[in-house]
Parts: structure tokens; C-alpha cells; sequence
């Protein structure tokens, strides 16, 4: 995986970040004096550790019973100290464990409108309102795309009552 890094907003700290294959920007800070408190997480299963250890480090914020490809590397700090990395996503492609949206009703789970992936709305990365109806996203960055231009990713209920006719 290739990382880009920036300083962050203290000494010894950096944005680390990489463009993930779902379209999502994801990262996470690092601090040269703390170790993580949490893998970055990305809408598709991706998690990431920067750090010493940071294979098994990441195993405990992997789901139980699920297999996952690893990009175990390391990159190169703002002040050119070298971190270790460990990426790992569930095997199968990065939605393998979505389930269908038939599986996904019956859950109560509902579709993030922006990337389409079916979440829990009680473990939303974040929510916003929107014409007296109330949306749920996978991750922070889905939300920014949605409240940049909601009617982007909301049909108008005339539109959409032609369509379910149409079928």
C-alpha cells in the first residue's frame, strides 16, 4: 500500500494516510511518543496500525471469523523516521462480508447512499438529517460527500415512485 504523510498538529505527529480501492481517504494520526488507542477503519473492512508490533497489534480490531489479506510494510514519517505498517481487509474483496440487502432488512441494518454499504445505524460513523429524514454513514468522509450535495444522493420521491412503477 502506498502511504502519504503530513506533520500533524504537534511535534513527532503525522497524518498518515492512503487512497483505499472503495474511494474513501483513509489514516490514521500517529504520535512518535503515544502508542495508537484504535486502528484506522475504512467503509470496506480495511484497518490499519502504524507503529511498533503493528501486525499483531491490529489482530484485536479484526472480526472474529473472518479471513483477511495483510500489507505488513512500513513508511517513511514527516521528520524521516521509519514506522512499521500493517493493513489487513477481509479476503474476498474489500465488501465480502456485506450481506444482501434482503439479509440486511431483516438485520435492521440500512444502505449508507453514498458508498452503499449496508451498516448498522446504532454503530454509524455518523448521521445527518436531511428533509425531515434521517441518514447513516459508514465513516465521516460519507457524510462530508452527502451534506456537500445531498440531492446528488437522494431521489426526489416523485422520481423514485416512477421508477418502482417502471418495474
Amino acid at each position: 500500500m502506498d502511504y502519504t504523510t503530513r506533520m500533524g498538529s504537534g511535534p513527532r505527529r503525522a497524518h498518515v494516510n492512503y487512497q483505499c480501492p472503495c474511494g474513501c481517504v483513509g489514516g490514521v494520526i500517529y504520535s512518535a511518543d503515544k502508542t495508537l488507542s484504535k486502528a484506522g477503519a475504512c467503509c470496506c473492512g480495511r484497518k490499519l496500525w502504524v507503529g511498533a508490533g503493528a501486525e499483531e497489534r491490529i489482530k484485536p480490531f479484526l472480526e472474529a471469523g473472518l479471513d483477511y489479506q495483510w500489507d505488513v510494510g512500513s513508511v517513511t514519517l514527516p521528520w524521516g523516521e521509519m514506522a512499521q505498517t500493517a493493513m489487513a481487509w477481509p479476503a474476498g474483496g474489500d465488501k465480502a462480508r456485506q450481506p444482501d440487502e434482503a439479509e440486511a432488512g431483516a438485520a435492521g441494518l440500512v444502505k449508507d447512499v453514498v458508498c452503499g454499504m449496508m451498516i448498522d445505524p446504532a454503530k454509524a460513523g455518523a448521521i445527518s438529517e436531511y428533509r425531515g429524514a434521517t441518514y447513516y454513514f459508514c465513516a465521516p468522509v460519507c457524510k462530508q460527500r452527502f451534506d456537500a450535495n445531498p440531492r446528488q444522493f437522494v431521489q426526489p420521491a416523485r422520481a423514485m415512485l416512477d421508477r418502482l412503477r417502471r418495474r
